[in-house]
């Protein structure tokens, strides 16, 4: 069996971020990983990621010059585990962080038997999470069920929501008295074409404002808002694969989104946003928010009626200012950007404990 804790509890330990994207699940996990990446590289602590193969990944881990290892086998397989081994043994890397739907509780429990701090990063609570630690940052996650379990320590709902470097400490955005811009961001993919009928209803609206798009990286529909595009009034700038969301949210003064980080992200800045839950993992956010009045929430469906409602609320959102500005009011003071530092300070709490009370067990 490895050891490999042989540190003091107050050294910095490394860390392997176990993380993948692709084009079936996109990138908002791998995103969120870098975010914290980010934040435990700034406080000192050695980073590598271990990620199944795709371009994408492998230009934004080389873009902000984080080590990484690229997985040579199937997601979940037993090699994948002994590749999470073998790499972190070789960068001495005593904490795992998994952010993965895909990989299981006997690939989490095996590292952990093998003397591995395990780290869980979750959005569901529909699975069995055999770690020492779980990070759900969500607005629902303290309302799920987590199974209670001796050992594992659980940090769980808005505070410890992970975003960007961007967003801990923000500049001053655009107003939104008037619409100038509206954003529209699908995320990694967008499967429906909804960015297309998205423009569509946009152009059909008696106002005089631009639009920017945000092709993802796994966008197979690029075409269809090309020839979207062209047939339109109304000015458009597509911008293919950003590093960050964030000059673009900042002088939009409205967005559509799907339900993800994003909205998070928008709601930092005070973006008056419609949410669009396109799978189940996204409900939680968009019911939570929509609740709130931090957002106007929309269930995607292929109907009339979804038309009919997006239709209704971007209309009522673009010529509304009262209510553009209760929701950036609402949405602004939900998140204040701090949850990488917080969900840093947790994992390194709990791991110190965890190699104390290890020690003394050897003790005893």
């Amino acid at each position: 069996m490895n050891n490999p804790d042989r540190s003091s509890p107050n050294e910095a330990p490394g860390v392997l971020m176990r993380v993948d994207a692709c084009k079936e699940m996109a990138l908002g996990h791998l995103k969120r990983c870098v975010s914290l990446a980010i934040k435990l590289r700034e406080k000192g602590v050695p980073i590598v990621f271990l990620t199944a193969g795709d371009g994408f990944s492998e230009t934004l881990l080389q873009g902000l010059c984080f080590r990484y290892e690229i997985l040579g086998s199937d997601i979940n397989s037993a090699n994948d585990c002994n590749s999470a081994i073998r790499t972190a043994e070789e960068y001495s890397a005593k904490i795992i962080v998994i952010d993965s739907y895909e990989i299981d509780a006997v690939y989490r429990s095996r590292l952990m038997s093998c003397g591995y701090f395990v780290v869980s990063i979750d959005d569901n609570a529909d699975r069995d999470l055999s770690s020492h630690v779980i990070v759900n940052g969500n607005m629902n996650a303290e309302h799920l069920s987590y199974p209670a379990v001796d050992g594992v320590s659980k940090y769980l709902g808005i505070k410890y929501l992970i975003l960007g470097p961007e967003f801990w400490n923000p500049d001053a955005v655009s107003d939104i008295e008037s619409v100038h811009n509206v954003l529209i961001t699908m995320g990694g993919i967008d499967h429906y074409d909804l960015t297309s009928k998205i423009l569509s209803i946009l152009d059909r609206i008696d106002s005089d404002f631009d639009i920017t798009v945000i092709i993802g990286p796994y966008y197979d529909n690029e075409k269809s808002i090309r020839r979207q595009v062209s047939a339109m009034r109304k000015k458009v700038k597509l911008v293919t694969s950003p590093t960050s969301l964030y000059p673009y949210m900042k002088r939009c003064a409205m967005a559509f989104s799907a339900g993800g980080q994003t909205l998070y992200e928008l709601s930092v800045l005070g973006r008056p946003t419609i949410g669009i839950t396109l799978w189940e993992n996204q409900a939680g956010n968009v019911n939570e928010l929509s609740k709130m009045g931090a957002i106007y929430g929309i269930v995607y469906s292929a109907s009339e009626e979804f038309n009919a409602m997006l239709t209704e609320k971007a209309s009522r959102l673009i010529h509304d200012m009262c209510e553009r500005k209760r929701i950036s009011r609402i949405s602004s003071l939900i998140v204040d950007g701090q949850g990488a530092e917080r969900t840093y300070n947790a994992i390194l709490e709990s791991y110190r404990e965890w190699v104390s009370l290890r020690k003394y067990k050897e003790i005893t």
